[in-house]
Order: C-alpha cells, then structure tokens, then sequence
C-alpha cells in the first residue's frame, strides 16, 4: 500500500515556517498545529534559507526581471550597433575629406 503524500502549497509552506520562526514556540509545537511532520518543517526551514520557497508574487516578479533582463541585454545590442554605424560613419566622411 502506497503513502498518501500531501502536497502544500509555498504559501502554506512559508506561513509554517514564519510561525515556526518565532521564538515563542517549538518547531514540534507549530507542526502540530498545522498537521506537518516535524522533519518536513525543518525541510521548509531549510529551503526557505536557501531561497526555495516562493509565494506566487515573488514567482511574477522574477518572471518580470528575466524579462527585463532580457529586454536590457537587448538594447544593449541594439546600442552596440549604433555606435558602431556611427564610427563606420566618421571614417567615411573623414575619408572624403582627405581626398
């Protein structure tokens, strides 16, 4: 017979951890009250401080900054060309002054 696993969403995940967090009570304590096993607790304890869990919100604001990135690294090219138009330009107006 298989096990039942849960799954949890990081919003749950991360408002276990915040409360766990607390020094008022004992890891043991808050998974209880939240019917996690303590092990998975110190789990989410351990990914939070890695960065792991995410809300949804954080998840958008990522996507957002990749997309940005990729928009700046985009016009940098862009930049990149035009600059070089512009010195391909110089020389050839130089050029014709020199003639």
């Amino acid at each position: 017979m298989g096990r039942n696993q849960k799954t949890y969403t990081d919003e749950f995940k991360l408002e276990v951890v915040k409360e766990a967090l607390k020094k008022d009570r004992t890891d043991t304590d808050v998974a209880t009250q939240y019917e996690v096993p303590p092990t998975t607790l110190s789990d989410w304890k351990k990914a939070f401080c890695n960065g792991e869990i995410k809300t949804d919100s954080m998840k958008q604001l990522e996507k957002k900054y990749e997309q940005l990135q990729k928009q700046y690294a985009q016009a940098l090219q862009e930049l990149g060309k035009k600059q070089l138009e512009v010195e391909m330009l110089k020389k050839k107006t130089n050029s014709h002054y020199i003639l």
